[in-house]
């Protein structure tokens, strides 16, 4: 019997060229990476507007060249399905007369591999229909039918698309034989909703950070004084940077100190905070120099909004931070509240952030308690991404 595999992953974007590693990226190239692995297809939507000119034409040229690999991946294969029909329902309910589904058939009919269906977004449900697959699973990382910025638009479209994405999601959790989900509030919102049972797999942390010594000094920090409290990550509107204004305001000794992209063009609350002289930005960094940053700082912050989308989130850099050996503070994320402890991290209320701050810089330095440093260490190691994928994937492979 053949135990190859091939795995079809459904996601929202196509695949990074800048090599982001989110939760799905990981598990994609953890896949790709197996002996028994034949191939990984990325399956995303392209879509087009009439309110876009010349987006029709351009999404009708993509498609003439599909099924291309994915840049810098071996075994990893892009593949764009349309989204033509405003309102979004190719994309969430159904797929309609759409070309690009008969040459996936047509593919994955011609393997004798298992086909396994792998959703990391909640698009395209009617594929658990496309052929019979061997099995068909979920890994939910967030909540998916909430506005991340935490501010909920009453317009019909919003509301209609917040309508299609809970559809499709709970179709896919009652075709699926296993749900993953990326937090203990994920998987019993998806319980109480469809009473399916779910499998907390918490996001982790690579831990080269800890075994390689990357031969690069962050010179962009050298120079700010101490103490330096960072949030390392993208610039979204999850994140309150109105609490970060309010800290650096009222802490002007401090170097408050931002790492990562602009996701929000300059929204007005970051460039308000941008504004104050005791506000560090650096843009977008290389991946491998993160590990360098997180070692300048005296604090690694994690200030979310207190939002019901962040309820669901597990912030990656939260074992970014511990691996490096700093404390760490966080709150509206309540998903990491389980590891509060003194010395560590502070999970807190938002009106409490600033405190939590000053008691976590009251701490003894890491060249003077050793011992609080590995303790922020082995805690991250615990959270090894090589143990939690090695886990979803023997899931699947035992299941078979």
């Amino acid at each position: 019997m053949n135990s190859n595999k091939v795995y079809v992953m459904i996601d929202a974007l196509k695949w990074p060229q800048d090599r982001i590693n989110y939760r799905r990226h990981r598990l994609a190239r953890f896949l790709a990476r197996q002996t028994d692995t034949n191939l990984v297809l990325w399956v995303y939507p392209v879509s087009a507007s009439p309110r876009k000119h010349g987006s029709y034409q351009e999404a009708k040229e993509k498609l003439k060249n599909n099924f291309y690999p994915a840049a810098g991946e071996e075994k990893i294969v892009e593949c764009a399905l349309p989204d033509f029909v405003p309102g979004r329902y190719m994309l969430f309910k159904s797929g309609l007369a759409n070309p690009v589904l008969n040459e996936l058939k047509e593919y994955l009919q011609k393997t004798r591999a298992k086909k396994i269906l792998l959703f990391t977004y909640p698009a395209f449900p009617y594929l658990d229909g496309l052929i019979k697959w061997d099995r068909i699973i979920y890994d939910c990382s967030d909540l998916w039918q909430e506005p991340s910025g935490g501010s909920r638009s009453n317009t019909f479209s919003a509301k209609l698309a917040g309508r299609l994405i809970a559809s499709a999601e709970n179709r896919i959790v009652k075709k699926s034989d296993f749900v993953f989900a990326s937090s203990v509030y994920l998987a019993e919102n998806i319980r109480a909703r469809t009473g399916r049972q779910v499998i907390t797999v918490e996001n982790g942390v690579d831990l080269a950070y800890l075994n390689e010594i990357v031969p690069v000094r962050s010179d962009d920090l050298n120079h700010l004084p101490r103490p330096r409290l960072g949030y390392i990550g993208a610039m979204r509107s999850k994140i309150d940077f109105e609490l970060l204004y309010e800290l650096a305001l009222s802490n002007p000794g401090w170097s408050i100190v931002l790492v990562g992209p602009d996701c929000l063009n300059r929204k007005e609350t970051f460039n308000q905070l941008l504004g104050l002289d005791n506000v560090y930005w650096t843009g977008e960094i290389k991946p491998e120099l993160i590990p360098a940053y997180i070692r300048n700082l005296d604090v690694g912050l994690l200030p979310y909004k207190e939002s019901t989308y962040n309820k669901a989130v597990f912030p990656i850099k939260f074992y970014e931070y511990l691996s490096q050996g700093i404390p760490v503070v966080g709150c509206g994320v309540p998903s990491t509240a389980q590891y509060s402890q003194e010395k560590i991290y502070l999970h807190v209320q938002r009106e409490e952030f600033k405190a939590a701050c000053q008691k976590a810089l009251s701490w003894p330095a890491d060249n003077q308690d050793t011992f609080t440093k590995m303790s922020r260490i082995n805690l991250a190691r615990g959270g090894s991404w090589e143990k939690k994928l090695s886990f979803m994937a023997g899931k699947i492979k035992d299941s078979l």
